[in-house]
């Protein structure tokens, strides 16, 4: 796992190399172990290496045998072995052992073809001398990222976006907010499809790639998933998902250092933990230990540790306040974007600890997301069951629910209830994404300025995102849900978390369930073997209760936030105090300041329960100033 970067110019001109220099430092915690810069013509790559495979002959940026094919890259190929074979009984010959080597004798053999057989985690770029054509990659799910713009006659790209606002401040070239994506911020905690918060930033979507000529910038798509259907029973959907889960594990305990599991003691990594023991590999598992008994995994983690003899390491998350407001400026910092997720603060801390001991994780991102995990289906599939009537009273019934117990868990009772009832008014199909977002259009035009606000006259941010991704809005199927989180919520919250998390500490994740024909297993099924309003990751719960009859099959979905309500009313409060009401957070002209400090004020007197919105707020503030984001 690597940073990439680098210049490509349309008109022939040399790239500055002093520049791409620069831009690679600001990537040297994704590659602690090496750097390269390589110039030819007008295209100029810089690479920062994380050793995992050939050790000693992997370095990049790597020209192809023939001279005509050069490439910097950040990911692994976990079919490499398999390819590799293929090319050398096809004539291929190699000098290294490396999977880099690999992508490069793959694409003189097959072309763009190649993108499709690449099982793997990946995003590169790659300079074809005999076409003079540049390609920039991302792999089938999003796990790795690739940011890119277009500053005149010159396209930049970059792992991070840090590179790119490098760049852009060294040629005199502002960086502004890109509104429409701070509405969508504020609307779903991230930003969807391919938008960034900075203007003229964007994402190369994944399973595309984009092609770069003297003609100009074409996108093209690379992987659509199989559209089949699964015709056998649950028992032989139950044995194909441990089959394909088992051949995913294998390939990805493929490297040449250390490995370790994330365990959280849930259903997903308790059956890659199982998966591995299979296997007949050791490693040590991690976990996060909150001093907030609700929130911590420990209990858990240490039965399944305990029962299928792993090494566990538990890493304590509580911080003093003084700590947890430097941590949090950290996060803002390597997040790149902002994070309004707070259990990167969790990740952050557990990628930190496992780091001191290897440098390979395998981890359970993407089983809710293909098995439907959340309570968000099951809240999806309850509205769809109630006449539209009695939805529209749903906001108005809202404020009654806070006068239930509060609870101590992630998501208690009375924010349960308060925020299914304030979304109730919207189509099923917007509202499922309503449940776990954070703010109502009408809320977002309070709390953004005028200035702000303006060109925020489409509708609400949740039924614009369900009508482009084909969601049906009074009819929505399971699948249909699971399908767009996987394109949105998986890609740009969980997965972008889990990255930048983890490679602040130049720590690669490896999560088994992404492998692309999981993915497609998944969407071939039928909905009454995903998720319901009594049912949830039916397929994952067989499995378990089939190999492992110990763990405790009905135990409530512990979930991995931070204790942030309480938090925020405690050890940060001071902290976030001194946010919401600076000079910057008054002056940067994106937030009332009246509204701003009203919903603070609500929350710290219980009148709420709006942690969860206020963190993504707060992060918000804190990112513009450090990255100077202007209006």
């Amino acid at each position: 796992m690597c940073g990439i970067t680098g210049i490509i110019s349309q008109e022939g001109a040399a790239p500055d190399q002093a520049l791409i220099g620069q831009m690679s430092e600001l990537l040297a915690h994704r590659g602690p172990d090496g750097s390269g810069i390589e110039l030819y013509g007008s295209v100029g790559f810089a690479h920062r290496r994380l050793s995992i495979i050939d050790l000693a002959c992997g370095s990049q940026p790597m020209w192809s045998t023939c001279g005509n094919l050069l490439l910097t890259y950040n990911g692994e190929i976990f079919n490499y072995l398999e390819l590799r074979s293929e090319l050398e009984a096809g004539g291929q010959q190699f000098r290294t052992k490396s999977d880099t080597e690999v992508i490069l004798n793959a694409f003189r053999s097959w072309g763009e073809r190649c993108f499709t057989r690449l099982n793997g985690q990946f995003a590169f770029a790659l300079f074809d001398k005999q076409n003079d054509a540049t390609y920039l990659v991302r792999d089938r799910m999003g796990e790795k990222p690739l940011y890119y713009s277009r500053e005149g006659r010159e396209l930049v790209f970059a792992s991070e976006l840090k590179p790119l606002l490098h760049y852009r401040e060294k040629r005199g070239i502002p960086s502004k907010l890109c509104r429409p994506a701070m509405a969508d911020f504020l609307a779903l905690n991230y930003v969807p499809f391919d938008l960034t918060l900075v203007q003229g930033i964007e994402s190369v979507t994944p399973g595309t790639f984009i092609q770069l000529t003297k003609e100009g910038v074409s996108v093209r798509r690379y992987w659509q998933p199989s559209t089949s259907n699964f015709n056998g029973d649950s028992d032989a959907a139950m044995q194909q998902f441990e089959a394909l889960l088992g051949d995913s594990v294998r390939l990805r305990l493929r490297s040449d250092v250390p490995v370790g599991l994330f365990l959280s003691g849930g259903i997903d990594s308790t059956l890659i933990a199982h998966a591995v023991k299979s296997i007949g590999c050791e490693m040590t598992a991690f976990c996060a230990h909150f001093e907030e008994s609700n929130f911590s995994e420990l209990k858990n983690a240490e039965l399944v540790s305990r029962k299928l003899g792993l090494k566990l390491r538990s890493i304590r998350v509580s911080q003093h306040e003084h700590e947890t407001s430097d941590l949090i400026e950290r996060l803002v910092y390597h997040g790149d974007e902002p994070l309004a997720d707070s259990s990167a603060l969790p990740v952050y801390l557990l990628s930190r600890e496992a780091a001191r001991e290897v440098k390979v994780a395998l981890s359970g991102e993407g089983g809710d997301e293909l098995f439907g995990g959340y309570l968000t289906y099951r809240a999806t599939e309850l509205a769809k069951r109630i006449p539209r009537a009695v939805r529209a009273l749903g906001p108005w019934l809202a404020p009654l629910a806070m006068r239930l117990p509060g609870g101590k868990g992630k998501v208690g009772c009375r924010e349960m209830v308060t925020r299914f009832l304030r979304n109730l008014d919207l189509p099923p199909g917007a509202a499922h994404f309503a449940w776990n977002g954070m703010l109502r259009r009408h809320q977002k035009l309070k709390l953004l300025t005028q200035e702000a606000a303006s060109g925020l006259d489409e509708p609400e941010s949740f039924i614009s995102l369900a009508k482009n991704l084909g969601v049906d809005f009074d009819r929505p199927k399971v699948s249909q849900l699971l399908l767009a989180d996987q394109k949105n919520y998986l890609a740009n919250d969980i997965l972008a978390k889990t990255d930048r998390m983890s490679m602040a500490h130049g720590l690669e994740l490896r999560p088994p369930l992404m492998d692309y024909r999981l993915v497609e297993f998944s969407r071939s099924l039928p909905e009454h073997l995903l998720a319901g309003v009594k049912r949830s990751k039916v397929l994952p719960k067989m499995l378990l209760k089939s190999n492992l009859p110990w763990y405790p099959h009905n135990a409530k979905k512990q979930g991995f936030s931070i204790p942030v309500h309480l938090w925020f009313r405690g050890k940060l409060k001071d902290f976030a105090d001194s946010i919401f009401t600076s000079e910057f957070a008054a002056n940067c002209g994106i937030y009332e300041r009246a509204e701003l400090n009203r919903l603070w004020q609500s929350h710290l007197k219980g009148q709420a329960d709006i942690g969860f919105e206020l963190w993504g707020i707060m992060i918000s503030i804190l990112w513009l100033r450090r990255f100077k984001i202007t209006l």
